[in-house]
């Protein structure tokens, strides 16, 4: 601004440790740094790069290669942005903006954004969100975790296993469960268990736009019609909070056992194990 403008402070008036510049205000700042360092987005191998913001900012657009990366740079755009406004908060109203404000509210745009385009997409392909015919695992679109759940049950032993598998748009494992349950016998009954399971892992995470993936096409019913065909089920089912209420988005969808290879292979493990694991 003082280069620019010929007035206001050299120094920045958020953090006053340097001159105010471009670089300083969207990387360097106390609150920039703040942002980045907790951001769902990253540009690993740029870092010595963010001194120019020009030469910065002309190699992520380079790295546009296909609907994820451009993903990548749309979010990265609205961080910026949002750290800007930030910044003019504090500079002309005297209002400061927490660091994870910022990210929430660049995430909730970039968000609503997305949602709209998805949905223009399938009103344009005919596709539904839920789709039940679904052999092989595909990554959730940035910004989204997707759970993968299997379920294993001894009735000899009265045992089931759940297990749960979260992975991120680029099909990176951030985070996995097996839990041993004991006293089961119906496999439907542990399905259910598991959805719920689901649920209650991804808020302890934090995540805001999740998709839960079922092997149970009983389940995938009862997401349509809010019936299983089985009463205890449909109770359990019940009792799950509105996901809404804790989660920006979530949606459900389909996923055979053929497709869901890893999850099922950690259900087994827990269950020769008998031991939960994480």
């Amino acid at each position: 601004m003082n280069r620019t403008m010929r007035k206001g402070d050299e120094l920045c008036q958020i953090c006053g440790e340097e001159t105010e510049s471009l670089e300083h205000t969207l990387f360097f700042c106390s609150n920039a740094r703040n942002v980045w360092e907790r951001a769902p987005v990253q540009w690993e191998g740029l870092n010595d790069l963010r001194r120019d913001f020009w030469q910065w900012f002309s190699k992520i657009r380079g790295a546009s290669k296909g609907h994820e990366e451009n993903q990548r740079i749309q979010l990265t755009i609205n961080l910026l942005w949002h750290i800007w406004k930030a910044r003019n908060k504090w500079i002309f109203n005297a209002e400061r903006v927490d660091f994870m404000d910022v990210i929430h509210q660049a995430q909730q745009d970039w968000n609503e954004v997305q949602d709209v385009l998805i949905e223009a997409q399938q009103r344009n392909t005919g596709r539904t969100k839920m789709n039940s015919s679904q052999e092989k695992w595909s990554p959730p679109d940035l910004g989204s975790i997707k759970l993968n759940k299997a379920a294993i049950v001894q009735k000899n032993k009265k045992m089931g296993s759940l297990d749960i598998v979260a992975r991120d748009y680029q099909g990176k494992v951030v985070a996995a469960w097996g839990i041993l349950n004991t006293n089961v016998t119906s496999l439907k009954i542990l399905e259910a268990k598991g959805v719920k399971q689901c649920l209650i892992q991804a808020r302890k995470e934090g995540w805001s736009r999740i998709i839960i993936e079922t092997g149970s096409k009983e389940l995938m019913g009862y997401f349509s019609s809010g019936s299983c065909g089985d009463v205890e089920c449909e109770n359990i089912l019940l009792d799950i909070v509105d996901p809404k209420s804790w989660f920006y988005k979530c949606s459900f969808s389909f996923l055979s056992k053929i497709g869901n290879v890893i999850s099922h292979c950690i259900a087994s493990l827990v269950i020769d194990s008998g031991l939960d694991r994480k």
